[in-house]
């Protein structure tokens, strides 16, 4: 008997959605701070101060750029 808490094309699928979400958050920059699914340099944008960071469903994971 087979048990799987989650099945490989299932698995893939996950992955494949959340490669598509980091995709899409680091193909534009983000046109304010505040905004979502994009990336913000800070040496670049707002006063040249700051953290850059990547904003993914209103979650924000510092970068280096």
């Amino acid at each position: 008997m087979k048990t799987a808490l989650i099945s490989g094309g299932t698995l893939f699928a996950l992955a494949l959605v959340a490669f598509v979400i980091l995709m899409l958050s680091f193909s534009r920059s983000c046109p304010t701070e505040d905004s979502d699914m994009c990336y913000w340099d800070a040496s670049t944008q707002g006063n040249g101060q700051g953290t850059s960071y990547v904003s993914i469903l209103n979650h924000t994971i510092p970068i280096n750029l």
